[in-house]
């Protein structure tokens, strides 16, 4: 026993010397670091100030491009406003857009939707229908106003463009034109980077590096081979660069390296300097320590052999008797060593501690009832009958007194009760169960096995489930129409469109309203709700077998009919769908009557097997559908008004 302790002592002793050997090293090492990160930091300041100068002359070349493309606007509105007939000749347009030398011209009306321009494919898209053509929307209120936006990504085409839009003189239109960067860049593009970094001093194992955020390019090194790279063809990962605060290691050209990267507004420096020059001066120092540390040694195994032998062997072996029955869950034993003070204070003190263990379950339900949260903690260990709880886990699980008394008094039927449980799985969340005989309550169960010990959590988690299915109740139902949500349609098109032998001839409407903003304006609000609910009622009427109906937001309405044996059936369903709009109407509270109009499109199953493109076709046949109607209706009302002039 005296030899297998020594032993073993001295092997911890030369682990912990061996392991002060490396913290130290590890120490040394992040000292140098450190150090190098210092200086970098100085020496990115110094490049930052030398850098700036090239981002102002930058900015000005920025201003001046933005000047340009508002100054073309200007001149565009103008040629186009003062050419006859420009608004809706493409071809005139074409020949201004080339005259000024810009990429795209757009037209908008006094509603800000695109009428006209170079690009036919925007036509109808409105200020409203994304982030970033929504920019322009406040030219809407304000005609004064002549706005210019930053160089960014094309939303519908995902190119890079800048857009500048003014109104016509006359307050007819809205003019927008836009420059695509590449005219800019050429202009800017410059090596003032590249030579600034060839001016610098390059020392042996260390380089300056300037790299571009977007690309991860070397534009400047002091070590000239590098520029024009990417950063991972000389060995640094780009992910690593995320560790702006810190350094990192990477094979650099081949050679092991320390790096330090830091990204300012307009690049990314950084320093590389090699291992070998970086920790040159650590391994001399550490050969010495090795040295003393070892003659140390020597004396404290010879030290620790003679006091074992003397001392502490026997009662060693009956506190790790002890010790063991106690770490195998057997918590009634006691520790009793006498001879020394140290180890009759050492059983004591084992001792309070097994008792402490055995009172941590009391204390640990008082916690848990001050935190309000309804959950219990439960442990056994194997080598005993019984299983440890805190206060509230018997009423959490629904067990009463006497119950709880046998469940908890043999762990193997706790684990008999457990297996159970747990064959009935409830959704909404992991490990959550739901309790025999109580459809309404639920638990999640947190279990943990440690060599003989089983311990877990059990929370009570019946209101958090009422909460979620009333949450997912009202994400499924539009609250004003009673019809289908946004979130829920979309969420039936991708179950649908998984099986499509259940679609058969289908077809996908679009539904937008012709006159809700009239109404809003000349009724109230109030009254513009009571007319989508009319639509809503009219889409009802369609006496399809298979339908979905939805509200997808504002006054834009969605039907998905399927299951249909022919394409005639559904084309049926069309024509009863503008018969019901024509008998649509609402009567708001003076008791004036006013037909509800709305625009309707559609697109056939056939046409794509993807829910998106017939959405997309759909409503662009609906707006189609509403400008057919809007010059109908107007050539109406002209003859009306010319016949009423004869009259």
């Amino acid at each position: 026993m005296k030899k297998k302790i020594t032993v073993q002592i001295s092997a911890i002793i030369v682990f912990a010397m061996v392991l002060f050997m490396v913290v130290n090293y590890l120490l040394q090492a992040l000292a140098a670091q450190s150090d190098m990160i210092a200086v970098s930091e100085e020496q990115f300041w110094q490049l930052d100030q030398l850098i700036e100068e090239n981002n102002e002359s930058y900015q000005v070349a920025t201003n001046d491009f933005r000047d340009i493309c508002i100054l073309r606007t200007r001149a565009a509105a103008y040629m186009v406003e003062h050419t006859p007939g420009a608004v809706g000749d493409l071809d005139e347009l074409k020949k201004i857009l080339k005259l000024l030398e810009v990429d795209e011209l757009h037209v908008f009306d006094r509603e800000g939707t695109i009428i006209s321009g170079t690009e036919p494919k925007y036509y109808g898209m409105n200020m409203t229908d994304g982030e970033q053509i929504s920019f322009f929307l406040p030219m809407l209120k304000d005609r004064s106003l002549t706005l210019c936006q930053d160089i960014m990504g094309n939303t519908a085409e995902n190119k890079a463009m800048q857009y500048a839009a003014v109104w016509m003189e006359s307050g007819d239109y809205i003019v927008q034109c836009g420059l695509a960067p590449e005219r800019f860049q050429a202009e800017t593009e410059k090596n003032e980077i590249a030579y600034l970094f060839s001016l610098l001093t390059h020392e042996g194992g260390d380089t300056l590096f300037a790299v571009d955020p977007d690309n991860y390019k070397i534009i400047g090194s002091t070590n000239g081979r590098f520029v024009g790279r990417n950063l991972e063809s000389i060995g640094i990962s780009v992910d690593r660069l995320e560790e702006w605060d810190e350094g990192f290691h990477s094979y650099v050209g081949g050679r092991f390296s320390y790096c330090v990267f830091r990204k300012n507004d307009t690049m990314i420096l950084g320093r590389v300097c090699t291992a070998t020059a970086l920790y040159r001066n650590l391994t001399q120092g550490n050969i010495r320590l090795v040295i003393y540390m070892v003659i140390a040694l020597l004396l404290v195994i010879y030290y620790i052999y003679r006091y074992l032998d003397k001392n502490v062997v026997g009662s060693i072996d009956h506190i790790n008797d002890k010790l063991s029955l106690i770490a195998d869950g057997n918590l009634s034993e006691r520790v009793d060593v006498k001879g020394t003070k140290e180890f009759e204070e050492l059983s004591g003190h084992i001792n309070y501690m097994v008792q402490s263990l055995l009172g941590s379950t009391e204390k640990i339900s008082r916690l848990i009832e001050v935190t309000g949260v309804p959950m219990g903690v439960y442990e056994y260990n194997v080598h005993m009958s019984g299983v440890r709880t805190t206060r509230r886990l018997a009423r959490i699980i629904g067990a009463d007194g006497a119950q709880a008394d046998r469940l908890f008094s043999d762990f193997k039927q706790f684990e008999r009760w457990m297996e159970d449980l747990k064959t009935r799985p409830a959704e909404y969340m992991e490990n959550l169960y739901i309790l025999p005989g109580t459809p309404d309550r639920y638990i999640q169960i947190t279990s943990f096995e440690e060599g003989s010990d089983r311990y877990g959590l059990i929370i009570d988690k019946t209101e958090e489930v009422r909460k979620y299915r009333e949450l997912e109740l009202k994400l499924d139902r539009d609250e004003l129409t009673g019809l289908y949500s946004r979130y829920f349609f979309y969420r039936q098109m991708e179950q649908l469109f998984q099986e499509p032998e259940k679609l058969g001839h289908a077809m996908m409407l679009m539904v937008d309203s012709d006159d809700l903003k009239i109404v809003n304006d000349t009724y109230g609000h109030e009254t513009g709700d009571r007319y989508l609910c009319r639509m809503a009622d009219a889409l009802r009427t369609v006496e399809a077998e298979n339908k979905i109906i939805a509200r997808l937001g504002g006054d834009e309405f969605a039907m998905f009919i399927y299951g249909v044996k022919d394409d005639s059936k559904l084309q049926a369903y069309i024509e009863r769908l503008k018969t019901i709009r024509s008998e649509t109407v609402l009567a708001p509270k003076n008791g004036e009557i006013f037909p509800v109009r709305f625009s309707v499109g559609y697109a056939f199953l056939k046409e794509s097997a993807d829910y998106h493109e017939l959405l997309e076709k759909a409503d662009s046949r609906m707006y189609a559908d509403k400008q057919k109607r809007k010059k109908t209706l107007d050539k109406t009302i002209t003859r009306l008004s010319e016949r009423e002039e004869v009259l």
